[in-house]
């Protein structure tokens, strides 16, 4: 062969992880132009040269083939309108090996090309039902969904699915069909951070205090010093967003970018109206709430350079800036930024990947922060600033705490306690606003028959279900499975059926009872179908269309309110004994961040806790906002049961359709796994437990089972697992197996 072939490395999508690799492709000589890496392609694959997408990941020549070998060549290539950088492309590379995933797994992430699909638009709005469709013709749950259409105007897919208990298929048949049309949303987040930057007139005037200005001068430091990671502890309402943008301002003087992070949608409508306000069209926004359209064209811009700042939650991290000079991870603590599906990925762990590839620095910001990352900060690993007072000096709340078992008149008290009632009451007559929490929606969390004992259970799944009073159904919060209450009990058919324990719902349906003239506002994943709607929301809130709000976590993260004076928690207690090894850490965080959103304007702001054990020190660290004494408390625990940070939990979970193959299964990885540590891998230091059932057994009609490792994080340590998961594939068929080295919880 005279002439040298031009041979494409290619990640081709819809590969299972056991036979995934670069596949090697000729490039006809009339694409050779075009192909080069990160370009999307069409390639025939398999033994039925079936079309499917792929993405090139290197190119090489090759002088000659060997005989008999097959060639397959490329058939099309997209190189106009995206293409992966040599940056994504290492990326791709190290999130396949770190989160042992499949190459197109981390294309599709890194590429933004998860919502691609248009099954994948869960929050699409529904229009109104196609008048011209014959509804003779529909079958029972159709007929349901079109009347339903009819009656409620602007209803998502998940509002129909709430509000019936269908499945989505039922939808999208209809649409399929033309029985109702079907629109994305536009996002309206973009559309009024571009009013913002408009209408703004000129930039903030920010004067930092002494205190942020020592901050703001020792996080320069740390980006003058080429210093990786820093961390900034400041308790809440301490103005880091202030800090923020004086870094960012600083950032762009010196020709660079920036990407800042927060946990939830709702954050980034805040925080848009202050950046577009100081950096006007320079500021783009990237969230899971955006139509794929507005998500390409925010691409653009991004990737284009016409914008230098990227705002947005988990996936921002992603962002094509080049030049990045700082990535901010606002409220590092949080769990929203570790990803639950594969890829398993923590945002952070990819900060620190392009981080390191920029020479940027990486700045962890947290009235909370994690256990890990203050650890990594006390002892020099990472910079370290603190700001130990409020913005201008404004008192922390005063914290009471209720002991809800000496309660007056405990056996009727319900939800409230009479102390945090009237405490509402004087607030909402002096014009002041509230601040409701209890993390657990829906109203009873189950139901329970008084004649035999039995509890309502999902079906598939190995959980009680919870009672919605908004739609008057049973609800699974995994499956989401639900049917429609009943007084009659399922097992023994006798009446009067007893929905016990507390959810949002009941919350606001109690509260409306004790207080008829407070203006109640419920936000949890319920009422917020539609992504928009929490931004909705919350601006009516900080308006003053309402007196008191009632929420789960979401309430607690980030968001301010001057007007909110009081501060209310509910049932701490199911938070802090969940079994988890971080539930303590985790209930410390919600309380003092949601305490924290109290007293920020010009009053004193103050909080109640209601509690079954007053006495835990936990909810006295958080009740004084003290972090350091809880930190203290639990770096000693996490030492004496060597959890993070002094070892890496690792999880290996299986899933199977009987419980039998999930153990069986779960048993033999630990068989493989004992095997090849004592034969190939003494040098690691392992602690392996299990196998054991999950802490819900079935989930969605699957069982599972996991194996939890404590492991020191290194290349020989990811080789290995990502070995036993390869040989586990090939010898065992119908389980599926993960593999998380940077879980939230133990499942």
């Amino acid at each position: 062969m005279k002439n040298a072939l031009l041979f494409a490395s290619v990640a081709v999508e819809s590969t299972l992880f056991h036979f995934d690799k670069e596949f090697s492709y000729s490039v006809p000589e009339n694409l050779v132009p075009d192909v080069r890496p990160g370009v999307k392609v069409l390639v025939p694959f398999g033994a039925s040269n079936r079309k499917i997408c792929g993405f090139v990941l290197s190119v090489f020549e090759k002088r000659q083939t060997q005989a008999g070998e097959k060639i397959k060549f490329i058939l099309d290539v997209n190189s106009k309108n995206f293409a992966l950088s040599d940056e994504f492309l290492s990326l791709v590379k190290w999130m396949k090996s770190r989160y042992y995933c499949t190459f197109f797994d981390a294309v599709r992430v890194v590429a933004f090309a998860d919502k691609a699909s248009f099954k994948n638009q869960k929050m699409d709005k529904i229009l109104k039902p196609n008048l011209s469709s014959e509804e003779k013709k529909m079958t029972e749950k159709q007929k349901i969904v079109f009347k339903l259409l009819k009656k409620e105007k602007n209803l998502t897919i998940k509002n129909i699915l709430y509000s019936t208990g269908f499945t989505s298929s039922v939808v999208y048949l209809m649409i399929k069909k033309g029985m109702i049309l079907c629109e994305a949303p536009g996002p309206k987040e973009i559309l009024s951070a571009a009013k913002v930057s408009n209408e703004s007139g000129a930039p903030w005037s920010v004067v930092l205090t002494s205190a942020q200005q020592e901050v703001f001068a020792n996080i320069v430091r740390d980006l003058d010093e080429k210093k990786l990671v820093s961390l900034l502890y400041g308790v809440t309402g301490s103005g880091k967003t202030l800090v923020f943008l004086e870094l960012i301002k600083e950032i762009l003087n010196r020709g660079r970018t920036a990407i800042l992070m927060v946990p939830e949608i709702a954050l980034t409508s805040q925080l848009m109206g202050v950046f577009c306000k100081e950096f006007k069209s320079q500021v783009a926004i990237l969230n899971s709430s955006l139509s794929r359209k507005e998500r390409l064209r925010n691409w653009q811009r991004i990737k284009n350079g016409e914008a230098k700042i990227v705002v947005g939650t988990r996936s921002a991290v992603f962002a094509p800036l080049k030049k990045i000079g700082l990535i901010i991870m606002d409220e590092e603590h949080e769990t929203s930024y570790k990803s639950e599906s594969t890829p398993r990925y923590h945002a952070r762990e990819v900060a620190i990947f392009r981080c390191k590839y920029h020479c940027a620095l990486l700045l962890l910001a947290s009235a909370t922060p994690s256990v890990e990352s203050f650890f990594m900060a006390k002892n020099g690993r990472y910079g370290f600033s603190k700001l130990e007072q409020r913005y201008k000096n404004v008192p922390l709340p005063t914290v009471s705490i209720v002991d809800m078992t000496c309660e007056e008149s405990a056996d009727d008290a319900g939800v409230f306690s009479k102390k945090l009632v009237d405490a509402i009451k004087i607030n909402s007559k002096a014009k002041k606003q509230s601040i409701i929490l209890l993390n657990r929606r829906g109203y009873s969390t189950f139901v329970v028959c008084p004649s035999c004992k039995n509890v309502a259970v999902c079906k598939n799944c190995s959980i009680s279900m919870s009672y919605h009073a908004a739609n008057n159904r049973l609800m699974c919060h995994y499956c989401s499975c639900s049917k429609e209450l009943s007084d009659e009990c399922l097992y023994c058919h006798k009446s009067q059926v007893h929905c016990m324990g507390v959810g949002t719902q009941k919350v606001e349906s109690e509260l409306r009872k004790l207080a008829p003239d407070v203006r109640i506002l419920r936000i949890d994943s319920d009422s917020t179908a539609e992504k928009s709607l929490l931004a909705k929301k919350i601006k009516s809130f900080k308006n003053g269309d309402y007196d008191v709000l009632v929420g789960t976590q979401m309430v607690a993260k980030g968001l301010d309110f001057p007007r909110v004076t009081l501060v209310g928690i509910i049932s701490v207690d199911s938070m802090l004994y969940s079994g988890d090894f971080r539930s303590y850490e985790r209930t410390f965080d919600i309380i003092t961040q949601v305490v924290g959103r109290s007293g920020r304007g010009a009053c004193e702001g103050r909080a109640i806790i209601q509690t079954l054990t007053p006495e835990n020190p936990i909810i006295k660290f958080a009740a004084d906002q003290n972090y350091e004494a809880f930190y203290h408390s639990e770096i000693q625990m996490r030492e004496a049961m060597l959890y993070p940070p002094f070892a890496r939990i690792c999880v290996v979970g299986f899933l199977a359709s009987s419980e039998k193959r999930a153990l069986d299964a779960s048993r033999l990885f630990c068989k493989m796994l004992v095997y090849e540590a004592k034969e190939s891998y003494k040098d690691l230091p392992l602690r392996v437990l299990g196998p054991s059932p999950a802490c819900i057994l079935k989930v969605n009609k699957k069982y599972r089972y996991k194996i939890i490792i404590k492991f020191r994080d290194c290349e020989r340590f990811r080789s290995l697992m990502s070995y036993l998961k390869l040989s586990f594939a090939k010898a065992q068929k119908g389980v599926s197996v993960f593999i998380d080295t940077s879980p939230n919880s133990i499942p």
